[in-house]
């Protein structure tokens, strides 16, 4: 059995994905965090003319990502205060 589970930890580390070196450096080292293009020529190298618009497509991404997950928990916890409404309302009805 543990022979089973330490097999079974080797292939899940096997599997677990590394950080890639994208050359971009270490996460959060840009200038300004909404402005990924600040020094295109370091994060670019060889690739000036279509990185600019690679990582602007890439912010665009985030913050849609982002948006939508803000509209979903305001979603849900519209949800979650109707449902403690509603549950309020009975608890104070089967009193009666």
């Amino acid at each position: 059995m543990i022979l089973r589970a330490a097999f079974w930890i080797s292939v899940v580390a096997v599997f677990i994905p590394r950080e890639p070196d994208l050359g971009f450096g270490p996460p959060g080292a840009s200038a300004f965090p909404g402005a990924p293009t600040a020094n295109p020529p370091m994060v670019c190298g060889a690739h000036e003319s279509s990185c600019p618009t690679a990582l602007n497509l890439a912010v665009d991404l985030r913050n849609t990502i982002l948006a939508n997950l803000d509209r979903v928990k305001a979603e849900l916890n519209e949800q979650s205060d109707t449902a403690s409404r509603r549950r309020d309302i009975a608890d104070y009805m089967s009193k009666f």
